[in-house]
């Protein structure tokens, strides 16, 4: 989980604190505990420049650059440059370090708010914030964009014109959005209609921010998925006609062990089927799915809205054609 303490080495761990600030903890010789918190923004700019810090290094052993070398992450008062986070790259001893301090109005290190880390940490550092990106206030949640496709059968034109306004023989659609064309195309062919008609499809574009409503329409629709498997095996083992039934009452019945069974790599294999589907697919979009699956994980509120409200929104429906 987000939350977990992460092993940097046998000395130094590091964990998400409830106010979004990485804790990193070091033990001392004397038995304590010495405790750093940084920024998101300073962790999100560790985690884009890592090439360039590890390039850095490099040159600072090779002696290409000055020993040490501060490279800025963040800078909290754009009006005053000197006021930064920075990670410190150097070698001290034969020993390449990466320190990760702030700076004050003098640009002078500031004592009890930074420590360093050696290369085999840091490294560890860039996996945990690879696994469970920063979280900066205020930023737009990555989206994952798909096309959804509709189908409908035309009348040819030759047809419409023979027949006239009055007579022409109708369009036969379902006026459903798909985001599977498979399923798409399956459903139109099953719905063909006899005589002249060209089958048409529309398209248009479906963002799903990756947040807590996209995971909980994962959860709600694999719900959904569960109770039906339910209710079939039980006809099969009682030898009675599966039954419709009422979704509340499905719910009630079979919605606890349903919500029960379902586990956070089921709800991430569903948002990456999305990704998958998208027309851009990138490692941020799977690095903030696991993120936000493991920050939001499978809350008992989806079922309750489940059991109150039915299955109402367009994620949610969306998200049951990739589960049933």
């Amino acid at each position: 989980m987000r939350e977990d303490p992460f092993e940097l080495s046998t000395f130094k761990t590091t964990e998400w604190t409830p106010s979004n600030d990485l804790k990193i903890c070091k033990k001392t010789n004397s038995g304590g505990i010495y405790r750093v918190f940084v920024e998101p923004e300073t962790c999100k700019a560790i985690a884009n420049k890592q090439a360039e810090l590890l390039a850095v290094m490099e040159k600072v052993k090779a002696g290409k650059m000055p020993n040490p070398t501060n490279v800025v992450m963040w800078v909290p008062n754009k009006t005053d440059d000197k006021l930064r986070r920075i990670v410190q790259v150097s070698v001290f001893c034969s020993y390449p370090k990466f320190g990760i301090h702030k700076l004050n109005e003098r640009g002078h290190i500031v004592q009890q708010n930074g420590l360093n880390l050696s290369p085999d940490e840091f490294k560890k550092l860039l996996t945990h914030l690879e696994m469970f990106p920063a979280i900066v206030k205020g930023e737009q949640p990555l989206t994952i964009v798909v096309k959804a496709f509709a189908w409908k059968w035309e009348p040819f034109l030759g047809i419409a014109e023979e027949y006239g306004e009055e007579g022409c023989p109708p369009t036969i659609t379902d006026a459903e959005w798909y985001i599977t064309h498979k399923k798409c195309f399956i459903e139109a062919m099953q719905l063909q209609p006899e005589g002249s008609y060209n089958l048409k499809i529309d398209m248009k574009g479906v963002n799903f921010p990756i947040g807590y409503q996209l995971v909980d329409a994962v959860v709600g629709s694999l719900i959904i998925q569960n109770i039906d498997t339910r209710k079939v095996e039980e006809s099969m083992r009682n030898f009675i006609p599966e039954s419709d039934g009422d979704f509340e009452m499905d719910c009630k019945a079979y919605g606890p062990q349903a919500f029960k069974e379902i586990n956070e790599l089921q709800i991430y294999k569903v948002i990456c089927r999305l990704i998958k589907m998208s027309e851009n697919p990138s490692a941020d979009l799977y690095a903030s799915a696991m993120s936000m699956v493991a920050q939001r994980g499978k809350q008992e509120i989806v079922l309750k809205n489940l059991i109150k409200k039915g299955i109402t929104g367009e994620c949610l429906d969306f998200c049951l054609q990739l589960t049933t």
